[in-house]
């Protein structure tokens, strides 16, 4: 008997645990007295890096939550990634979901704890609705990059861990340590290491996150169905020159490391501009000039430029245009000016091809929404569970697609009306993009207050985040139903 279009969130529930969460490495004074402070005024700043005391606290009750809601607890494997299993027989298919809930030194209180606290809610939502307990939650470690990028997603998807990375993110705690030593450090060294089985029995992976932007605060909606999440590269450029006395060297004898990367970040954002692209965005997030003396002409300086988009196309007409202003500079300059690639390229994920195709406006009118929802529930639509099919059949990739887009679009458009979500890109990078590279990925938002992340006062209001756990929890059991045969 269908149940999907009976499910719905225990507000309460999600709430009592999204604020309990948060009590595991809640920011404290001076900081939270000026700046942890969410958009209803009360702290909301919390400091749990990977692997930190505080994170590894946090995993064992989130495992303990896991058990309680009548999931099979893996608890902590060898970096703290924590999975619940479903008691569906074994074969039948799953739905994987969930997130991470490791912040930045200086973090919110939703980042990744919203989609972890989601996903235990709908495993919980579709059994209370007569559903079957076919839903698997997975807390992935170190998404925020404390060890390198995405640790836990990378690990589990494709088994491949540097032991010896480390941390790039400074803990408030201490100094600067390895990943295998943070390991040590919580006695994990002897658990194993999660990985993704070759013949697994996910239909796909289903993740919800905070916007972290503006978009959906402006136009007053509760949900995104996510389409894509953007492609990132990021180069670091060091420029060399000579030291030497601020007041006694005339300009036109200077060789002026500073000037320089000053010329090429200015060439950079002027080429950038002119490409008039509403979805790219570019950043010098690191900028350093040695010896950093007021009376010292600068001999060394160093940056590192980092530009996303959606387009792999763009991203190429990005790095073309970074490369030219190199050159540029340097054949401008005494300086001597040498770019690399400062990490590998992360590639854009698609989430559902099908539905940027088919939908021109930000949000899909009726009728698209149900012929995403006609095409994925064709007769000879066929699960892609069985076989690992997104590597054996990739013809039924699309329509694989088109079903998780479609459900998470047919139960925004039950929970919260035509007018309450939209589809939008991820500007940010998250676990769903690595783990699709191994399945079926999709996401969903709900808002952030003023567009705020990565920040003491990062928030969303309640009634947003209650909206959020309703669409999740029925978009979930609706890929659930539909898997499992049921109409």
């Amino acid at each position: 008997m269908a149940y999907a279009h009976k499910v719905r969130a225990n507000a309460k529930r999600v709430l009592e645990e999204l604020h309990h969460l948060r009590s595991f490495g809640a920011a404290k004074p001076p900081h939270s007295v000026t700046s942890a402070r969410g958009g209803d005024g009360q702290l909301k700043g919390v400091v749990r890096p990977a692997l930190s005391a505080e994170d590894v606290v946090a995993r064992e009750w989130f495992s303990d939550r896991m058990e309680e809601a009548g999931l099979i607890s893996t608890g902590l494997d060898k970096i703290g990634t924590v999975l619940g299993r479903g008691t569906v027989e074994t074969g039948a298919p799953r739905l994987l979901v969930g997130s991470h809930s490791d912040t930045q030194p200086e973090g919110g209180w939703l980042d990744g704890a919203l989609g972890v606290i989601y996903g235990l809610e709908a495993a919980r939502a579709i059994q209370e609705a007569g559903g079957p307990n076919a839903i698997d939650v997975i807390n992935f470690q170190d998404e925020e990059g404390r060890f390198g990028t995405l640790t836990g997603s990378t690990a589990w998807a494709t088994g491949s861990l540097d032991l010896h990375a480390v941390s790039k993110i400074p803990l408030v705690a201490g100094p600067a340590i390895t990943l295998e030593q943070a390991i040590r450090n919580n006695h994990l060294e002897d658990r194993p290491l999660m990985q993704l089985e070759e013949d697994h029995p996910y239909i796909g992976f289903f993740e919800a996150h905070i916007e972290q932007g503006r978009r959906l605060e402006l136009a007053k909606q509760s949900v995104a169905v996510v389409n894509t999440i953007v492609g990132c590269r990021q180069f670091r450029v060091e420029f060399n020159g000579e030291t030497n006395h601020a007041g006694t060297t005339q300009m036109a004898d200077r060789c002026d490391a500073a000037s320089a990367a000053f010329d090429f970040v200015h060439e950079v954002r002027t080429a950038f501009t002119d490409l008039r692209s509403e979805t790219s965005v570019w950043t010098v997030g690191k900028f350093e000039i040695s010896p950093g003396a007021a009376s010292i002409v600068p001999g060394q300086a160093s940056l590192v430029l980092q530009f996303r988009d959606p387009s792999e196309e763009r991203l190429d007409d990005m790095e073309a245009i970074v490369r030219q202003c190199h050159a540029k500079v340097s054949a401008s300059s005494p300086v001597q000016v040498e770019m690399m690639f400062d990490r590998k390229n992360i590639l854009g994920q698609a989430m559902d091809p099908l539905l940027q195709v088919t939908t021109k406006q930000a949000r899909p009118p009726i009728p698209s929404t149900k012929l995403i929802l006609k095409i994925s529930m064709e007769k000879d639509f066929t699960i892609g569970y069985l076989h690992n099919m997104h590597a054996t059949r990739p013809e039924k990739l699309t329509s694989f697609y088109t079903f998780a887009q479609g459900h998470i679009a047919a139960a925004a458009e039950d929970c919260l009306g035509a007018e309450g979500w939209q589809t939008m890109h991820s500007g940010a990078v998250h676990d769903a993009g690595m783990v699709g590279k191994r399945m079926p990925s999709s996401m969903m938002f709900v808002p952030s207050i003023n567009g705020i992340s990565h920040n003491f006062a990062e928030d969303t209001d309640e009634e947003d985040i209650v909206n959020g756990a309703h669409v999740f929890a029925q978009a979930a059991a609706r890929m659930v139903q539909h898997a499992h045969g049921i109409a």
